[in-house]
């Protein structure tokens, strides 16, 4: 064994007594007591600890009357979205779909989405910048762009800590979770409750926008995700007075994660013919809001869970998207699907006759959607 020299300094001795004693010259000149140095550690006043919410209020419960026919609410609710605000880009390069502003440089596609849903009856503030910024970068994965970077405007309240604390933790779980950057958020102070707007950000994976309309008749309608029919601030109930009433929509961000990943490799196949994320209104609106203008095109949509009738049209449930797919193309999408790990319900097809109906609550023509 060979040895080697080193350099070292004796800062002192373990001893049984619960303090440090301090040596000048061989002399004790004083000693610190264990008990005040973890104090000292404990209370350092550079580390200030970040508080979250540790409960979460409970919802009020939606008094909703039993129906069996919804045609004039889909109505109202078409015209309701019709009036929503869209994007209005300065700059005649930067074209617009809705939330959404994209712009070709050469051969390259590069898009910006703005979450559109309404995040302002939230109680569960971690679950209010995770809902807010998961719907940019599903907008942005149904145009056919791979969400990369996200900033936002967030108004931060003055008072409660916990909510604060919160709705960080939000930030940063969904930008871990959904793989996106984010940064440059802008902060100012406001006395009413926590809230932000999101902007994602990304690079397309084809050179053209992916189509949010119904492409053709006799195409398959598939529903990517799980329905749970979340009402609580729908637009539903807002047209009864009731959106601070029902449980809010959640987000699991894994699912959410899984769930982009799929929609961009359906249509880096080209197994899917459009997909649009379901968003206000439910899953009602956004199959009513796909036959664009084309009044010639219909559906017929067959579908079943356990959930009340209102519910499965109109409520708001984050992480869903609906696909249109040829029938040559089912399996493998859904062989997709299940290697990624979404579930994926076929629900109806695209007919001819210009007649949109849902199980036996819906069933008009499309001309008094558009």
């Amino acid at each position: 064994m060979k040895e080697k020299k080193c350099n070292y300094m004796e800062l002192g001795r373990l001893r049984k007594e619960f303090n440090i004693d301090l040596y000048h010259k061989n002399k004790v000149v004083g000693h610190i007591p264990i008990s005040i140095l973890t104090r000292l550690v404990n209370q350092n006043p550079n580390r200030s600890e970040i508080k979250i919410q540790t409960s979460i209020p409970s919802a009020l419960e939606s008094k909703l009357k039993e129906k069996n026919r919804f045609n004039d609410a889909l109505i109202r609710l078409m015209k309701k979205n019709n009036k929503t605000e869209t994007l209005q880009p300065i700059q005649k390069k930067i074209l617009k779909r809705t939330n959404i502003a994209f712009i070709k440089n050469y051969s390259r596609l590069y898009g910006l989405a703005v979450n559109d849903n309404d995040t302002k009856y939230y109680t569960d503030y971690k679950m209010k910048s995770i809902a807010a910024i998961a719907n940019s970068t599903r907008h942005l994965a149904c145009a056919g762009i791979r969400p990369e970077v996200c900033s936002g405007f967030v108004a931060v309240s003055n008072g409660n800590l916990e909510e604060k604390g919160s709705y960080l933790s939000g930030i940063q779980s969904a930008g871990k979770h959904l793989n996106i950057n984010v940064q440059h958020v802008s902060f100012e102070q406001t006395d009413n409750p926590m809230d932000g707007e999101f902007c994602s950000g990304g690079t397309g994976i084809g050179n053209a926008l992916f189509p949010d309309d119904f492409p053709c008749a006799n195409l398959f309608i598939s529903m990517i995700g799980s329905h749970r029919g979340e009402l609580g601030g729908s637009q539903y109930l807002s047209l009864i007075n009731q959106e601070t009433t029902g449980t809010q929509p959640v987000v699991d961000l894994l699912m959410e994660s899984r769930l982009q990943e799929t929609i961009l490799t359906g249509i880096q196949g080209g197994l899917i013919q459009s997909a649009r994320a379901v968003g206000a209104g439910g899953i009602a609106v956004s199959i009513a809001k796909s036959f664009g203008k084309n009044t010639k095109l219909g559906a017929r949509i067959h579908f079943s869970r356990k959930l009340k009738i209102d519910e499965l049209l109109f409520g708001e449930t984050q992480g869903l998207v609906i696909v249109t797919i040829k029938e040559t193309d089912l399996m493998e999408f859904e062989r997709v699907c299940m290697t990624i790990g979404i579930p994926a319900t076929t629900i109806g097809r695209i007919t001819d006759d210009g007649v949109y109906s849902f199980n036996e609550a819906i069933k008009l023509p499309v001309s008094k959607l558009v």
